[in-house]
């Protein structure tokens, strides 16, 4: 029978020795912590409707540069509606970034966040 033993890599290679190894932090619950889950949450929205806010503008600014471009006259005129609902939406997208983005700060000051989550055990 041989005798094996497990010894850890000198040369920086992955460690077996679970000693040395950080602990991952607690998780806390609480009030507190769902105050930073809906922060955490509304800024996901205030992302998205900002990435929608830029693709729009973006299609607008694209179409209108087509136009402005243009130097011999192929192109078609834009199309006012179109421009028009484009425009409307980018708007609406830019206004839930804000509006959202002014409910999370409301809602974090509300609050008194300075007393400790209570750790599950």
């Amino acid at each position: 029978m041989t005798d094996s033993t497990i010894t850890t890599a000198a040369d920086g290679g992955t460690s077996t020795d679970l000693s040395t190894q950080e602990t991952p932090a607690e998780r806390v619950y609480g009030f507190a912590r769902l105050r930073e889950s809906e922060v955490y949450h509304l800024m996901g929205l205030a992302q998205s409707a900002l990435d929608e806010t830029e693709h729009t503008v973006r299609t607008v600014h694209d179409m209108a540069a087509a136009r402005w471009l243009d130097h011999n006259g192929t192109t078609e005129p834009l199309d006012k509606d179109q421009i028009s609902r484009l425009l409307t939406d980018a708007y609406q997208c830019a206004i839930k970034v804000a509006t959202v983005i002014d409910t999370a700060i409301q809602h974090w000051l509300e609050e008194d966040l300075s007393t400790e989550p209570i750790p599950f055990r």
